[in-house]
């Protein structure tokens, strides 16, 4: 412990000799680390690619072997556009009659379907259903990826197929129909 030596009585207190208090000392040795640690992880943090966005719904690209085509996604779908301006905006296209449940092309049964989403989104999940009267049957889950494949593994005939996603953007659909040859 320190004594304070007591000045004589006749020196005026303005004479006294100053020293300086070392409270703040702590204090500033603290702001000082803290500034440090701020500015260091400011550095080094991670940054990650910003969350991709599309502003509209993307179009498929359906091949196999002997030929490939362009869908639009069918009308009725929802899509929510990115933080652009820092706020969600809502598309919904509601209205609009289906193109006749999309264009007829010759796939044999048994060949593998590539589906390549023009985006460079992923999708969540991709379905593969065919129409019939009591409403879709699932015939095959492809792999969310893009590209993403599946086997059209269907009797000869007519078939009205539908591709349904879903993003995290909204939930998409694209309709064809394929003639399976005898």
């Amino acid at each position: 412990m320190h004594r304070l030596r007591e000045l004589p009585s006749d020196v005026d207190a303005s004479e006294r000799p100053h020293r300086p208090s070392r409270r703040w000392l702590p204090w500033a040795i603290v702001v000082g680390v803290l500034c440090i640690v701020a500015v260091g992880w400011a550095v080094t943090r991670p940054r990650g690619a910003p969350p991709a966005w599309e502003a509209s719904p993307p179009v498929v690209t359906v091949s196999w072997p002997s030929g490939s085509f362009q869908l639009q996604p069918t009308p009725g779908y929802s899509w929510v556009l990115g933080p652009a301006d820092g706020k969600f905006h809502k598309v919904m296209e509601t209205f609009g009659a289906a193109d006749d449940n999309g264009p007829v092309v010759a796939i044999p049964s048994g060949e593998t379907v590539t589906l390549t989403f023009v985006s460079d989104l992923v999708p969540d999940t991709v379905q593969i259903s065919t129409s019939a009267e009591t409403g879709l049957s699932p015939i095959a889950n492809a792999p969310p990826s893009n590209p993403t494949r599946f086997v059209l593994d269907l009797p000869p005939g007519l078939h009205a197929i539908t591709i349904g996603t879903t993003w995290s953007q909204g939930g998409l659909g694209y309709t064809f129909q394929a003639h399976v040859p005898d």
